[in-house]
């Protein structure tokens, strides 16, 4: 079979799922030309271009698959089969993104939730679920140092509740020794002051030029960008106790995937895309289930969404310090 695709390639989260999906659909024995949204190859390797170069062999009647923002679902090339496939946040679409979505032959989306979501705006679509590649993240054996580490992964921005956790960490722990791992690199921000001025304020001082801060047992480390999802195994995943990720809205949440993947247990809410794996995560009392409320953005706290046209879900900070605080306490039974 020969595909047609229009989607990032970098090392977000739509490049991570571009580039694993159409590996493996490679390796199956098809054919596949990419044409990078604005004409970006980020990742520059032989996989990609070899992609690149197979736009030569392509002609209008071979079907198309375009993933990425669902505004941008008419930019397909192919004159026959055009698939969207959006992993959207929102609950919420402006008319331009349902006709976007209406002038698809198909959509895919990659939870139950997003189907459930695009139900309510009369549209039809199929759930393909993100998945993990086992090699690339096996089973990591438990960490033997006597500090926990939980670690987070996402790019830097408000839905992620970045700024929420470090506040969070900075407040549960005085005197233990704990470790925050945080791989936030947001190539489309340029401005992490935020992140120094709160670590400054709690009484923190850098050690390694703003990669790591001290303040007595505590530590918190910022990852340097990783090249492929085998490094972020190595680096991060491999060190970890603990995952957490309070987001207020996840499409998929494939690092929390990952996470999970590497047996390393997560303290997360169950709600949006990342509540179709989450199931086994019952029970208010469950110390790994964040308790949230829903709903709608405001102009005082905007949330995620600046736009305001989205509910968004709410953790609050009492109860994500709660979750740290029993999870360290439990550390000595549950870690060694």
């Amino acid at each position: 079979m020969n595909l047609s695709v229009t989607a990032p390639l970098g090392h977000l989260g739509y490049g991570v799922h571009t580039y694993e999906l159409l590996k493996a659909f490679g390796a199956r024995g098809h054919a596949v030309c990419v044409w990078p949204t604005f004409g970006q190859d980020q990742r520059n390797d032989t996989v990609t271009r070899m992609w690149l170069d197979h736009r030569q062999d392509w002609t209008p009647d071979w079907p198309a698959l375009m993933i990425f923002h669902e505004s941008f679902l008419t930019q397909f090339h192919s004159s026959t089969v055009r698939v969207g496939l959006p992993v959207f946040e929102r609950d919420v679409f402006t008319p331009v993104e349902l006709a976007a979505l209406r002038g698809c032959n198909g959509v895919f989306v990659v939870s139950p939730w997003a189907q459930d979501v695009l139900a309510r705006h009369d549209l039809a679509s199929q759930v393909v679920p993100e998945g993990v590649d086992p090699e690339i993240f096996p089973i990591q054996p438990i960490p033997t140092t006597e500090a926990i580490t939980f670690a987070h992964v996402g790019k830097f921005e408000r839905r992620k509740g970045t700024l929420q956790l470090l506040r969070c960490f900075l407040t549960a722990f005085e005197r233990e020794a704990v470790t925050l791992l945080l791989h936030i690199h947001n190539p489309f921000v340029q401005d992490y002051q935020p992140l120094a001025d709160l670590l400054t304020r709690a009484g923190c001082c850098t050690v390694t030029e703003g990669r790591v801060w001290r303040r007595r047992l505590l530590t918190v480390e910022f990852s340097a960008p990783v090249a492929t999802q085998a490094d972020l195994a190595r680096m991060i995943w491999a060190r970890a106790d603990v995952g957490v990720f309070p987001a207020a809205a996840e499409g998929w949440n494939l690092p929390l995937l990952e996470c999970l993947a590497s047996g390393v247990p997560a303290i997360a809410g169950r709600w949006t895309g990342q509540a179709s794996y989450l199931t086994a995560m019952t029970g208010d009392d469950d110390v790994y289930s964040l308790p949230g409320t829903y709903g709608p953005a405001t102009d005082a706290d905007p949330g995620w969404d600046p736009t305001g046209r989205a509910g968004w879900w709410q953790v609050t900070d009492d109860d994500l310090i709660d979750r740290l605080r029993t999870i360290r306490a439990r550390a000595p039974d549950r870690f060694y």
